[in-house]
């Protein structure tokens, strides 16, 4: 397994653990990209500030109340300031105008969405809109990202070890596509690909054939010009888990397949480094805890070494865990233990426990847990320092109005050992302006675990939404409610009401409440 020549900072490649050509170790990691040129100025390496610490933070002022309005008037007038990216989305085929990408403009804005939602509940300051040039009627060929590449006759006698870029055009590598720099690199918005077509070419050792694989994952890096999504998706972790990548986070884990095969890679750590077997900690984290590394960030990335990221745990990925618990997202179990026994000199066995964070967005174990994915406050200290760095020029800082409510109100508990009827308790804001709203984000923060409450939403015109349910999260592994809801085509002036009720009668004391909810109008 390589651990070592990769910047901690690059995207591994998806692809090439999605799809290894016949023969190949889908245990291998690959970098997506080339290191920067080393030998460049000092100066030069260091040359973003960090973000300001206030970045984000909110200030508070009364509502000025409205004549227009009969008293009370519920809420506070709030201001908040966000480093926000547009993403604009293109739609690609195949050079010779096949495998075109079916993205529709609602499944990329229900991603977006998600990856709103997911920032919010990380306490992060960015967030993401559909730039106004994007395409979700036409696409472009021709671009050398969807290659349509046929191996050429004969060059199976050339072997595995040879170039496959003398297979096809000069732009073969879909994923960092140089020869296409002017298309990828849109001015003021991050790229966003969406590829049906042929992901490239690999050497098939059972056939002794050079072959085409078509594209099923996506991918992003820390020092790539595009986000590089599959033909459609929509909300999920999968537009989210590459924007992380994008501004730079790493992947949490280093895929480790089977149990012999983490054995196998302790042992060999412990045999070729002055580490003993009781280390466990530190074992763990050189193998299985990627984005920890102290491989040295150079040339535009070296400010990123100030932001390191040592809060997620070590992960040997979803493969293992399945195969331990025969399910990746089981919700019983938390934890892998591996015992590895060691042989003279040292005449020891030792169990190493592996506890991951299935909820990280960066790690692979994709939408287990429903709305329930995060990101580590490191995690997000690294994205928010990329926006004042090397992605400033895909950010701009926004002003953003709203009104919030941030009294707690308690949540009972359901009687009849939870038969009896629901008891709904509310939170009331009032907001201001004129018309009807195109899109509204509805905040919410209620610490109450979300398989067993229900949320609904009353508008200023009297309509009542049901925004959550608990059969919505049947199955995942729970947590409290801190999420954006988005709803259309509402008066932006009046009277909201957020209603909640608990499913469940709580035997315990916990303090189950509503805690905060804002609403803001795009």
């Amino acid at each position: 397994m390589a651990f070592a020549g990769c910047d901690p900072g690059e995207e591994l490649a998806e692809e090439a653990l999605a799809e290894p050509g016949a023969g190949q170790d889908a245990d291998v990691f690959l970098c997506d990209a080339a290191p920067p040129a080393d030998g460049e100025a000092a100066a030069d390496q260091l040359a973003a500030p960090e973000p300001e610490p206030l970045q984000g933070l909110t200030t508070l002022g009364p509502i000025d109340p409205d004549p227009d309005l009969p008293p009370p008037q519920y809420g506070t007038a709030v201001k908040r300031y966000y480093q926000e990216a547009p993403l604009r989305f293109i739609r690609l085929c195949d050079d010779d105008g096949t495998k075109c990408s079916v993205l529709t403009r609602g499944n990329a804005q229900s991603a977006v969405d998600w990856a709103n939602a997911l920032h919010y509940r990380s306490d992060s300051a960015l967030r993401f809109h559909i730039d106004g040039e994007s395409d979700f009627i036409g696409h472009r060929d021709n671009s050398g990202l969807n290659n349509h590449c046929t191996p050429v006759p004969g060059f199976a006698s050339e072997g595995a070890g040879a170039d496959p870029t003398t297979l096809c055009p000069e732009s073969y590598d879909h994923r960092t596509a140089n020869t296409t720099a002017a298309l990828n690199r849109a001015d003021g918005a991050v790229t966003v690909f969406s590829r049906n077509g042929t992901g490239g070419v690999r050497w098939n050792s059972a056939t002794s054939m050079w072959e085409t694989y078509s594209i099923t994952l996506s991918s992003s890096s820390c020092s790539g010009s595009v986000v590089n999504m599959i033909s459609n998706f929509g909300a999920g972790t999968l537009l989210a888990h590459e924007l992380g990548h994008y501004f730079c986070a790493p992947h949490t884990f280093n895929e480790a397949g089977t149990f012999a095969a983490v054995q196998s890679q302790i042992k060999s750590l412990v045999n070729s480094t002055p580490l003993e077997p009781e280390d466990g900690a530190e074992i763990l984290e050189a193998l299985y805890d990627p984005d920890a590394s102290l491989v040295p960030l150079t040339g535009d990335y070296a400010y990123l070494a100030s932001f390191p990221i040592d809060d997620t745990p070590p992960d040997p990925g979803p493969k293992l865990f399945a195969a331990i618990h025969g399910n990746a997202c089981t919700l019983s179990e938390d934890s892998i233990s591996v015992p590895v026994a060691f042989p003279s000199p040292h005449d020891t066995i030792v169990s190493y426990e592996f506890t991951p964070d299935r909820r990280n967005v960066m790690s692979y174990f994709h939408n287990c847990f429903g709305d329930y994915h995060d990101l580590t406050p490191q995690q997000i200290a690294r994205v928010m320092a990329t926006t004042t760095g090397h992605r400033a020029a895909v950010v701009s800082q926004v002003e953003v109005d709203g009104w919030e409510n941030s009294t707690d109100v308690t949540i009972p508990t359901r009687g009849g050992l939870g038969l009896g009827p629901l008891e709904w308790v509310s939170s009331k804001i009032t907001t201001l302006g004129a018309g009807t709203a195109s899109r509204v984000r509805v905040h919410v923060d209620i610490k109450h675990d979300t398989g067993g409450l229900h949320i609904h939403l009353v508008a200023p015109d009297g309509v009542e939404y049901t925004l959550q349910n608990p059969a919505d999260n049947a199955g995942k592994i729970s947590g409290d409610v801190k999420t954006i809801f988005f709803r259309s085509n509402l008066p932006r002036q009046g009277v909201w009401e957020l209603k909640v009720a608990s499913n469940f009668t709580h035997l315990d004391e916990a303090d189950r409440r509503i805690d905060d909810w804002r609403i803001e109008f795009e």
